[in-house]
């Protein structure tokens, strides 16, 4: 983005109407996502996208097995959004904890 273009995201552009961009403080979490009790099964993170489009996520590490699936998963989007989008994903019973340490993989 060009300097011009910059300014005009923030006064507006040459008709004085503000632009339709905002500019939003990105962040990101991770967390530990446990699928239980056929929960795995159900595609609850498309459900999420659906939801928060804003919210953007990366699996960085998954196991699926017959009884339960854990995934380390980065979620990338504004703070609210995120948190929005992982209470959305414990309301459909999906366990949320915060990866300790700064890391993905613990070890």
């Amino acid at each position: 983005m060009n300097s011009q273009s910059f300014r005009q995201l923030l006064v507006g552009n040459r008709y004085g109407a503000i632009s339709r961009h905002r500019i939003m403080a990105q962040t990101t979490r991770r967390c530990w996502l446990t699928f239980e009790e056929g929960r795995q099964n159900e595609p609850c993170l498309w459900r999420m996208t659906q939801e928060y489009p804003n919210v953007m996520f990366d699996i960085r590490q998954a196991s699926v097995q017959k009884d339960i699936g854990i995934m380390a998963v980065l979620f990338t989007g504004e703070e609210q959004e995120i948190q929005a989008a992982l209470d959305f994903l414990v309301s459909q019973e999906v366990k949320v904890d915060p990866v300790e340490g700064g890391s993905l993989v613990a070890g």
